[in-house]
């Protein structure tokens, strides 16, 4: 038996299932799940009420994220890999659960491989690399897991002490995080400015203001678009509809940021605490 499930706003097609049973509780079949775009979001087989063969998983980009091949069940195999905002590939997971092998990568913000690792239940080898392409660092483990091997290079391949690789390190990281701040889209003012902002113009509702004397902190995040103005408002904590169109009213009235040339950004995640 099929079924389809409409989106109110838009009248698209959200998920199309089969079951196997008139009081739709057992799926049997093809699975299919849809963005309001009406652009792919999951697809695959259940036999049974069980996940079954090929199943996949797409982002709001149609940018394919997730392969699994599952048995009654249970996975088999399976690939992953994340995306930033911008669509370059930031990580990369292969795990074949049969043969206990797994593969990990993760890349630069450029797209260039940060590190990678290939492991057989316990043992396996560890690489790190310049963004250069240059090895940085290189570890074996054996089959309990015990590092048998672990050296240290410089960008121009010459070995080097643990303790000079990591003060090394610590000094690429701060200069990395300083290029990271100084490209990222601003808040006119700073951070002391935007915090300002939100304190005089968030409104919390009014069960949040029975009382005196009370400290609220809230976690909220948004994305910025082309022009420097907030979308996609995530409310992290706490979790509360009134309180959600109240920090939506606030990013409404919010200032353009300056995004330095970016299309888009984000999550920006802030937290707030405000005291009435």
């Amino acid at each position: 038996m099929e079924t389809d499930h409409q989106q109110h706003k838009t009248g698209k097609i959200i998920l199309k299932a089969f079951y196997s049973d008139s009081t739709f509780h057992v799926l049997n079949g093809s699975y299919e799940t849809f963005f309001e775009t009406g652009a792919p979001k999951m697809s695959g087989t259940y036999q049974e009420g069980l996940e079954d063969s090929l199943w996949k998983t797409w982002d709001e980009k149609n940018i394919l994220i997730d392969s699994t091949i599952y048995k009654t069940g249970e996975i088999l195999f399976r690939e992953n890999r994340t995306y930033n905002n911008e669509g370059i590939l930031i990580s990369y997971q292969f795990n074949d659960v049969m043969n206990k092998k797994r593969v990990y990568k993760n890349y630069y913000f450029s797209g260039k491989l940060r590190d990678e690792s290939e492991w057989v239940d316990q043992k396996g080898e560890l690489r790190i690399y310049y963004e250069s392409g240059a090895l940085a660092e290189s570890a074996k483990y054996d089959e309990t897991g015990k590092r048998i091997f672990w050296q240290h290079y410089k960008e121009d391949g010459t070995e080097i002490s643990e303790k000079e690789y990591n003060d090394l390190f610590e000094k690429r990281l701060e200069e990395y995080q300083k290029q990271i701040k100084a490209n990222a889209p601003e808040f006119k003012g700073g951070e002391a400015e935007f915090n300002m902002f939100m304190q005089r113009n968030l409104r919390l509702p009014a069960g949040y203001t029975s009382t005196v004397h009370q400290v609220q902190t809230i976690v909220f995040s948004f994305m910025l678009d082309e022009k420097g103005r907030a979308y996609d408002l995530k409310i992290i904590s706490p979790r509360d509809i009134e309180l959600e169109r109240a920090v939506k009213e606030m990013l409404r009235m919010m200032p353009r940021w300056d995004m330095k040339g970016r299309k888009f950004f984000g999550p920006v995640t802030h937290q707030v605490t405000i005291t009435y």
